[in-house]
């Protein structure tokens, strides 16, 4: 194994997490770590020609800190996929599409939520902020529980930048605000949409809902103070997938 393909590559766990990889023809893996418990799994992965090894509790302990939920006995050594850049998305869609904007979100567990939900949902792409997301973050893989294979992210250096590509490529930009006031379920939604949202704490930057064409929420009842981001997000693309 080459230098610098040791230096880029990074480990990440979970069964569910490993067999999604395997299933995704863009990824690079360098190798698979199976514990001993799990050895009579190797049938699933004679025909891959992927190298493997049967390891003990030693190893995992040493890559993922004792947390037993990271990686349920199973790890797998990957390179990062090549980045998607944002026009190349647009050449390929449906004349029906549907995006997210994640504007100031960078808590790896709440991005791997939005992944999960993304793929269970029907999201054809999710853009990010770069500074905000990392690649590599075993949290993310652990969230998304595999999805990170199926849905895009597509990290960018400027999201008002993309929103205008979006939106010469005939997307409706809409941004969510707990405090808009349309409701969700009063659009009648365009064929090509995406969804902005902002970090809990800070919501949507200015310029960001600037650049949307409109802005509206999910009316809750009163009792609650608020959503979690990664379960609003489900709501908003369970209501736009009707």
């Amino acid at each position: 194994m080459s230098d610098n393909l040791k230096k880029d590559s990074f480990w990440v766990g979970g069964k569910f997490t490993v067999q999604e990889i395997i299933k995704n023809s863009r990824r690079k893996i360098l190798q698979i770590a199976i514990h001993e418990k799990n050895k009579n799994f190797l049938n699933e992965f004679q025909n891959k020609k992927i190298p493997i090894k049967i390891v003990n509790d030693k190893f995992f302990n040493k890559l993922f800190n004792k947390d037993l939920d990271i990686h349920q006995g199973w790890a797998i050594e990957i390179l990062p996929i090549q980045p998607l850049d944002l026009h190349t998305k647009l050449k390929n869609l449906n004349s029906r599409s549907l995006f997210l904007i994640l504007d100031g979100i960078n808590d790896a567990r709440n991005i791997g939520s939005i992944i999960r939900s993304s793929a269970a949902l029907g999201c054809d792409a999710i853009i990010i902020d770069k500074k905000n997301y990392n690649p590599k973050s075993n949290m993310m893989f652990r969230s998304a529980s595999g999805m990170t294979e199926v849905v895009d992210v597509i990290s960018v250096t400027n999201i008002n930048n993309a929103i205008q590509i979006l939106k010469k490529s005939n997307f409706w930009i809409y941004g969510m605000d707990a405090k808009a006031s349309t409701d969700i379920r009063s659009i009648n939604f365009e064929p090509k949409i995406a969804f902005v949202f902002g970090s809990e704490t800070n919501g949507i930057k200015h310029l960001v809902q600037k650049n949307c064409d409109k802005i509206i929420k999910i009316k809750i009842k009163d009792k609650a103070e608020s959503l979690n981001i990664s379960n609003a997000v489900s709501i908003a693309l369970a209501l736009a997938n009707k």
